[in-house]
């Protein structure tokens, strides 16, 4: 298949290169989150010409059997089918000679033992719920031929904190399905959420619901009670003495069969009044399941879903949640404060060791989240558009099908290829300008400005996300060196890797939708040469009237001319020593928008660029404000940085440790 080809077939939504995926999880069927990801993935996958096919570790026994057009594999002898899954991934990979064969796993890594897990290209949806990764999660993890795909950015960060690779490739839901909702038609009549939990009393539209919905099982008697029912429960308890219109709604098993609590005994406990809470429909939980669009009812009903547990590899009812316009009460630990808007509310707790997974679990603080539940009912019955736009923008499940897996399944399936060649250093080099891009028509431009600025001072690279090469023709006539990652990295890697590219001892990055003017390559060789600095902040044309040619600190500009700023581009501005930058932050700090922030953090010794540097459109939206004029998220982090580094607020202003250039 040529490129056009392949372009076309992109543009219709099917896959070039179908895949023979053994899918190992919990069956298509399954009423458990692990079954509802899975449906939602495969349904994918076949859409787009894969060929996928299920390990069934849960949901079927006995017999091969087709469900929803997908071959279904039953669960072995041994628990977690180890004993199985090679046979399985062979017989599938047979039956399917003309495509590549693949293993992904949607499990807990640490059980997952045996010769057949060492022998499969194995891409494994990781999650980590525990701080730090679990060791003997990091040992599979850490097999040559299995590639973490993390499930969250807490995931992410911290299996890569531990020298493992990851792709970032978030749980996800349908936003179609889940959206506010007012009633559910169970084929005779229409039922509001409130009625479908159980409160069908005149006025109970008007009473307070504190939801509480998840699993309640343990991995054995006596184990920890991850979900924290009776912490949750302890704090309803107290909250509930003081309201007499609250009332809980619990949406889990009730007696504890899988190792869980039995909830009539604690209850009781609390002294929590049969009056004043519901539970769902044990029949129809355990054996039939709840329709997607009830669900949405009853989360779109709930006042508040209250979810704080002692870690989650993601926490998909708060997701549900979220996408019905519903806050969450989560703890501050693990992946759950991604999963919420700031109008959610996040609670503390108190670490406690599991020694089961040699990890740190935190046990959420009871009367934080009686705080919690006291903010939320101050409100009244509140709804969160905001948690909702969180929700379509981060984990919805089209996007991230379309943004997430295409490009891992990519990276999964890709030859070996021969290692990588170091890129030639230019001896007597002092400046390296990095250019990332992606599909950017406007790199031309950005290229055709640098042309005639560049001596043998200066090496110039072009670093392309693109896994069409589409950069390549053009970065080569303007006598770039080319570096093509082969697939799309994200714009955050592709800084990143910039950072740490080329041989001279100072990088500048620049965007590949910014001009440079003429002279600034001259001017910023002239600036760096001062042993004393560690950062160069330039300066765009567009910045405000009176700004260009003036010096001094931001404290001093503000003396000079009060309310001025200093403009810059995000990521233009920036000229680095290499030697400060602090590249492991960054990627701690990868999924905040500004990860590559976080590396310039190590150099303190700053200084500005007063003449302009670049140009950029009026309206151009990499644009912000330094100096004393950071507003906004990217405000928030670079406060962050400065203060980090010695570097306080003065006068309204941010006093820096550096003297201007002129």
């Amino acid at each position: 298949m040529n490129r056009a080809e392949r372009r076309r077939a992109a543009r219709a939504g099917k896959t070039t290169d179908p895949l023979a995926i053994t899918w190992y999880s919990n069956a298509i069927f399954a009423p458990t989150g692990y079954g509802t990801q899975t449906k939602q993935v495969v349904t994918r996958l076949m859409e787009h010409g894969h060929r996928p096919a299920i390990a069934a570790n849960y949901g079927l026994q006995a017999a091969p059997a087709m469900f929803d057009g997908v071959l279904h594999y039953p669960m072995g002898i041994e628990a977690y089918s180890n004993d199985v899954i090679g046979a399985i991934f062979r017989d599938w990979s047979m039956k399917n000679r003309d495509a590549k064969p693949l293993c992904v796993a949607l499990f807990d890594a640490w059980p997952l033992v045996g010769p057949a897990w060492d022998r499969m290209p194995v891409g494994i949806w990781t999650m980590v719920d525990h701080l730090p990764v679990p060791p003997a999660v990091l040992d599979f993890l850490r097999k040559p031929n299995v590639t973490p795909l993390a499930a969250s950015m807490f995931a992410h960060n911290q299996i890569e904190r531990a020298g493992v690779e990851s792709i970032y490739v978030p749980m996800a839901i349908d936003t179609d399905l889940y959206r506010p909702t007012a009633t559910w038609n169970n084929g005779e009549a229409d039922l509001t959420g409130r009625e479908l939990m159980g409160f069908k009393d005149p006025g109970d539209e008007d009473l307070f619901v504190v939801s509480l919905v998840n699993a309640n099982k343990s991995f054995s008697p006596g184990a920890p009670q991850r979900k924290a029912w009776a912490e949750n429960l302890l704090a309803c308890a107290a909250f509930m003495a003081r309201h007499d219109d609250v009332r809980i709604y619990i949406h889990t098993e009730r007696n504890g069969k899988f190792n869980g609590l039995p909830f009539d005994a604690l209850l009781s406990s609390l002294e929590i009044a049969p009056d004043r809470f519901r539970f769902v429909n044990q029949w129809a939980y355990m054996v039939s399941g709840i329709p997607d669009e009830a669900m949405a009812a009853i989360y779109s009903a709930s006042d508040v879903l209250l979810a704080a547990t002692y870690g989650e590899g993601f926490g998909l009812t708060v997701a549900e949640a979220g996408a019905c316009e519903t806050p969450a009460i989560v703890s501050d630990f693990t992946c759950q404060p991604e999963l919420v808007s700031d109008d959610s509310f996040l609670v503390g707790g108190q670490v406690w060791w599991d020694g089961a997974q040699a990890a740190w679990w935190q046990v959420p603080n009871v009367a934080q989240i009686v705080e919690a539940l006291e903010a939320a009912y101050a409100r009244g019955r509140y709804r969160s558009p905001a948690q909702r736009e969180h929700i379509l923008a981060n984990f919805d499940a089209d996007t991230v099908f379309r943004e997430r897996w295409l490009p891992a399944l990519e990276r999964l399936t890709a030859e070996p290829s021969a290692a990588v060649e170091p890129l030639p250093a230019k001896p007597g080099a002092r400046l390296t300008i990095y250019v990332p891009t992606y599909k950017r028509a406007s790199l031309a431009d950005t290229l055709a400005s640098l042309d005639g600025q560049l001596d043998d001072r200066v090496e110039l690279i072009v670093a392309d996300n693109d896994p069409d090469a589409s950069a390549r023709e053009v970065a080569e006539a303007y006598g770039a060196t080319y570096v093509h990652h082969g697939t799309n990295l994200g714009g955050e890697e592709n800084l990143l890797r910039g950072l740490e590219s080329g041989s001279a001892p100072w990088v500048w990055m620049i965007g590949d939708d910014d001009t440079v003017l003429p002279g600034a390559v001259a001017a910023v060789l002239d600036a760096i040469e001062h042993d004393d600095l560690d950062r160069l902040v330039l300066l765009s044309r567009e910045a405000p009237s009176g700004a260009a040619g003036m010096i001094g600190t931001p404290a001093e500009l503000e003396a000079a001319q009060p309310g001025m700023t200093i403009a810059a581009t995000l990521i233009s501005a920036n000229v680095v020593r290499r030697s400060s930058l602090d590249i492991p932050a960054g990627r701690a700090k990868a999924g905040t928008m500004y990860a590559w922030a976080f590396a310039l953090a190590g150099c303190r010794r700053v200084k500005v660029l007063a003449s302009p540097a670049i140009s950029v459109g009026a309206d151009h939206a990499g644009e912000f404000l330094a100096g004393e004029g950071f507003t906004g998220d990217i405000g928030a982090v670079w406060a962050d940085l400065l203060a980090a580094h010695g570097v306080t607020p003065h006068d309204g202003a941010f006093s820096w440790n550096y003297a201007s250039v002129a």
